[in-house]
């Protein structure tokens, strides 16, 4: 039997006692702090092979049609939108000049 300790809600099912909505009682109020929050983090990385550079950032249920990267020779600008107006923004400032910048 799952429960926690300040709501005392018991389940016999993993999932349906993470699903289980907020007490405002004690520890088990976290799915109130998030709402509200427009800005997500989301897990990025790059490599480098010769002189190719390629980023990758890994998000869950975002909008493709509304998600978009601006470059320029000097600064890289990433907007990925998600449902509920939630965003993923992030800014890298290239190092050096790229004479040649692709989607």
């Amino acid at each position: 039997m799952k429960f926690w300790s300040c709501c005392k809600k018991k389940t016999s099912d993993f999932n349906s006692f993470l699903a289980q909505p907020g007490c405002t009682q004690s520890k088990h109020v976290w799915n109130k702090a998030h709402k509200g929050n427009k800005f997500i983090p989301c897990r990025h990385d790059w490599h480098q092979t010769g002189g190719q550079i390629t980023i990758t950032i890994y998000s869950k249920n975002s909008i493709p049609e509304q998600s978009y990267v601006e470059a320029n020779s000097t600064v890289l600008n990433i907007h990925i939108l998600f449902e509920r107006d939630q965003k993923f923004e992030q800014r890298l400032n290239l190092w050096g000049v790229s004479t040649d910048v692709q989607n």
